[in-house]
């Protein structure tokens, strides 16, 4: 498990069962696989669980992942319209900022049993 320390309290990676991309919408997010990561509150209280997703339907293929990168913990999307070319909508939401990685045994304790 992977854990930040933010403004609001804690930002932690889950060792939950990784999201794995079907190769068409790999290729336009790399970086997986991915998995759900959980917003906890300076009183240990979870605030937020963000789980990935994948999905389709007619001529649509989605997903909406979530990463951390340089300090800031992002909402990746990507939408593949087929037709007769392949029409690509990439969006990223920032979700919250001011992320340091921290490895002390009560901020693992804390992000462990948060929600639990």
């Amino acid at each position: 498990m992977r854990v930040w320390r933010s403004p609001l309290g804690l930002v932690a990676e889950r060792d939950s069962r990784p999201l794995a991309l079907v190769s068409t919408l790999s290729e336009e997010l790399p970086g997986g696989p991915w998995r759900e990561f959980v917003l906890i509150d300076l009183q240990g209280r979870v605030r937020r669980v963000l789980t990935p997703t994948e999905g389709s339907a007619a001529e649509d293929l989605g997903a909406s992942v979530y990463a951390v990168r340089d300090g800031t913990l992002w909402n990746l999307r990507v939408n593949l319209t087929f037709g007769v070319r392949i029409h690509v909508k990439r969006s990223e939401d920032e979700i919250e900022r001011g992320l340091v990685e921290v490895d002390d045994p009560d901020s693992l304790r804390l992000a462990a049993t948060a929600g639990r």
